[in-house]
């Protein structure tokens, strides 16, 4: 199975990690999403909660300056789902697999290991909260 998903993604400054995100599904459904992580790592505990247009609209202009674009593909493999991030606007490729456990072997399919550049899991310059920063000169 494969699905393709446009995301706007902005994140609100404060003490946690909160973002907002506008999803543009293939079918044309359009999904708002406001989240709350309460941890640096990506195993965080979070809270996710869909919001009305007017809300989305109100709060997102805070986050001016700290958003990303990208187009997401998901992918279905063995008992895996592979989700690959092409981002709009950056020159940026990033697949991502979801594991139950650190210590999981995987398996991933031959078609990623051809392309696959780096190994980021652990570089926290790679997490789309940092991704979405101002570049530092």
């Amino acid at each position: 199975m494969r699905d393709v998903i446009e995301i706007e993604q902005g994140y609100l400054p404060g003490r946690f990690t909160e973002r907002l995100r506008r999803e543009r599904h293939a079918d044309g459904t359009i999904r708002l999403i406001r989240t709350l992580k309460t941890g640096r790592v990506s195993s965080a505990p979070r809270s996710e909660t869909d919001v009305s247009p007017a809300v989305f609209d109100a709060v997102w202009p805070m986050t001016a300056g700290r958003r990303i674009r990208k187009r997401r593909t998901s992918v279905s493999f063995g008992t895996g789902q592979l989700e690959i991030d092409v981002f709009l606007d950056r020159t940026l490729v990033l697949a991502e697999l979801e594991v139950e456990r650190v210590d999981d072997v995987v398996d991933l399919p031959h078609w990623i290991l051809d392309v696959l550049v780096a190994e980021v899991t652990d570089d926290p310059s790679y997490s789309n909260a940092r991704l979405a920063q101002p570049e530092i000169v």
